[in-house]
């Protein structure tokens, strides 16, 4: 709901399609818990996208490679995504914006952090070193931060081109604990927005004295939710900054603020 290149791409007037591309050659590999999640994750993406009209393209190679391929096959004149910040995630990105034809736009989009790793400086111009400075610096800078979100009543005409399967990835290898994990989780946009909603309705009150005991059920577990971009950090942020000045968290404010802190360690490590 509140992804800026999918609200960019819906703002444009063309048809949209949408893309995921896995790449094999980055270095590091993910482990089969990842592949089980993301495979998870995408069947709940593919699905909430044909609700939109929009089908989506599962392809396995060099995103630049693949991009083209399909800029040729679809007669494409805008890429949107979002920024990926780790090596290969940069080096991805350059070569997208470099190798495809200068007839289509690409643009990249700030999506999974709150701030911008090149833009949050401190006062010498350098990236932060320490966290106690950082973690001020950004709460003091990001009073009010409202996400991008795409127009909620917008759709397309359901596209006749088939859905490009996420199976053919070859995410799962079909072992018994593969089927006992997604058995045990609850995978995708709609379950990652529920854990959040319960955690701050239910959990958040107790967060700062018992996050540290294991036998208790404490923390938001939405780690896995961020990682695959099933919860943006940015509609955290914003509805917990903005719910702090309502009648509902009068006394809860230190913990809402010390589990945002730890939220933040996830910026800091960028």
């Amino acid at each position: 709901a509140d992804n800026p290149a999918l609200a960019a791409a819906t703002e444009s007037g063309q048809p949209v399609v949408a893309v995921f591309v896995l790449n094999p050659d980055r270095r590091w590999a993910l482990g089969g818990a990842s592949r089980v999640w993301l495979h998870e994750s995408l069947q709940r993406l593919s699905e909430s996208l044909l609700n939109l009209g929009i089908t989506m393209r599962c392809r396995t190679g060099q995103p630049a490679t693949v991009l083209s391929d399909l800029v040729t096959e679809l007669n494409v004149s805008e890429i949107h995504w979002n920024r990926d910040y780790d090596p290969d995630g940069i080096s991805e990105s350059t070569m997208v914006k470099n190798e495809l034809p200068e007839s289509v736009s690409t643009t990249s989009h700030a999506g999974s952090l709150l701030i911008e790793p090149f833009k949050f400086l401190n006062k010498s111009g350098q990236p932060y070193k320490v966290f106690t400075p950082f973690w001020n610096a950004l709460r003091s800078s990001l009073d009010y931060l409202k996400p991008p979100t795409m127009d909620p009543t917008w759709r397309q005409s359901p596209q006749t081109a088939a859905v490009e399967s996420v199976e053919q990835l070859n995410l799962l290898s079909g072992r018994a604990w593969e089927r006992e994990m997604v058995a045990s989780w609850k995978i995708g946009e709609v379950a990652a927005t529920a854990a959040f909603e319960q955690f701050v309705d239910l959990d958040v009150i107790d967060y700062e004295k018992q996050r540290d005991f294991p036998a208790l059920s404490n923390t938001s577990e939405l780690s896995p939710h961020l990682h695959f971009g099933e919860l943006s950090v940015q509609r955290i942020w914003s509805e917990l900054t903005q719910r702090l000045n309502t009648v509902d968290f009068t006394g809860q404010e230190a913990q809402i603020w010390t589990w945002l802190r730890q939220l933040v360690w996830r910026e800091f490590s960028q």
